[in-house]
């Protein structure tokens, strides 16, 4: 529920155009003037650059609650944390399975002028209140969620479509200069000889470089880039990309000499990325032609791990694999509403017993769920990818070779004039 920067030259409504609305509700501002209103207060504060607004997305769980009750809990939360200030529309849609509202609010308060300030301490203060909001209602909330990976929009974009930009260059050039380092002077020292240069005179750290229009801020890289992050790894020597690995001139063993069976293709290629990763210096060559692949290796790993743990070696064992995860997914979808049926009857009986049992249910239905979206997904990356890594170790080698015939050019020119 990380609330989503838009930037000015977008009509920050253009992303629900094409989404079944179902009720929309303006707060400070009328729905349908909505735009020209949030405009008029950026021009009446001469603040028209930056982000024109923020996007937020409250999803509630499958099957629960009615089209009223999550739309009034959207408004209600809308109303708490910017009725006072900010103009907001909130929209109820029902394009996916669950029913979800998006909340979009004007960057520019039309009390003080002053922009919307999005932070770690705002985030904590939505999510506790849609909280209690769900519970109020009777609905289910995420007890105990994991850190929020903090990322900016674009960021977030770029990674999501494997796209190699400068957020994903910084976040790469981070992890191989703390490998190099083993302290924060040789960490800077480095970065800077990469070109950058970190700010610490401000709230945040930001790092620049010339290529960048404008500096960066660490924590729009995710929790794991904060400096304070980054120095506890330098510290605690977690030098994560060191792994057992054969030397340079034995990859080709890894490469040729294997079955053409999914399992060993990805074992084989990730193996070579891993190697990349953690030898930058001597592998330069390899290395700019594996940068996305680099940018993707917890993903690699991801599909070889469930290739690997299945004993899957064809295209058919795979297609096998996923429709199982499909059949048993419907099955586990059904007990699980089922369970909120009966969770229901108990919540009106006031059984509290009861109530735990079955929302204890309901929670191991929901992560065996969980599981079996993710090796679908996982399986249908697989079915696209594996042709493409094939032929991409085959650039490899071809890369390889090349480089070792200049090589050996080099050296019969060099005996050459020794004569």
């Amino acid at each position: 529920m990380n609330p989503s920067k838009t930037t000015a030259d977008k009509n920050f409504t253009d992303g629900m155009k094409n989404e079944e609305v179902v009720f929309v509700r303006g707060i400070n501002c009328i729905p349908e003037f909505a735009k020209a209103q949030m405009q008029e207060t950026k021009d009446m504060f001469n603040k028209n650059s930056g982000n024109v607004g923020y996007h937020i997305i409250q999803s509630f769980d499958d099957n629960e609650g009615t089209n009223e009750q999550v739309f009034e809990i959207g408004c209600k939360l809308a109303e708490e944390l910017f009725g006072d200030k900010f103009e907001v529309i909130v929209a109820l849609h029902k394009n996916t399975d669950n029913l979800h509202c998006h909340i979009v609010v004007n960057s520019v308060s039309f009390v003080d002028g002053k922009k919307f300030n999005d932070n770690k301490s705002f985030l904590n203060k939505m999510r506790n209140v849609s909280d209690r909001l769900c519970r109020e209602q009777g609905l289910s909330v995420i007890e105990n969620p994991k850190p929020s990976k903090h990322q900016c929009y674009p960021q977030y974009i770029a990674e999501r479509d494997g796209e190699y930009n400068k957020f994903t260059t910084l976040k790469k050039d981070i992890d191989e200069c703390i490998f190099r380092a083993g302290s924060e002077r040789g960490f800077l020292y480095e970065m800077q000889k990469l070109g950058y240069r970190f700010d610490f005179t401000k709230p945040h750290t930001t790092v620049n470089h010339p290529s960048f229009k404008r500096p960066v801020w660490l924590c729009d890289l995710g929790d794991e880039y904060s400096f304070e992050r980054i120095s506890n790894k330098l510290y605690a020597d977690c030098r994560h990309y060191r792994i057992d690995l054969p030397p340079q001139d034995e990859w080709r063993n890894y490469l040729f000499d294997f079955e053409r069976n999914y399992k060993e293709v990805y074992v084989h290629f990730v193996t070579v990325v891993q190697a990349v990763k953690s030898r930058p210096k001597e592998n330069y060559y390899i290395e700019k032609y594996l940068q996305r692949e680099i940018i993707k290796l917890d993903r690699l790993i991801e599909q070889q791990n469930l290739l690997c743990h299945n004993d899957i070696e064809t295209d058919e064992q795979l297609q096998s694999f996923k429709q199982e995860c499909i059949n048993e997914m419907a099955e586990v979808t059904e007990a699980r509403r089922i369970c909120r049926n009966k969770l229901k009857s108990a919540v009106r009986k006031g059984d509290e017993k009861e109530i735990a049992e079955i929302k204890d249910t309901i929670s191991l239905f929901s992560e065996r769920l969980k599981i079996l979206r993710k090796d679908i997904n996982t399986c249908e990356r697989i079915e696209k990818s594996e042709p493409e890594i094939e032929n991409k170790i085959g650039t490899i080698l071809e890369i390889e070779q090349q480089q070792k015939n200049k090589t050996q050019n080099r050296t019969r020119g060099y005996s050459r004039d020794a004569r």
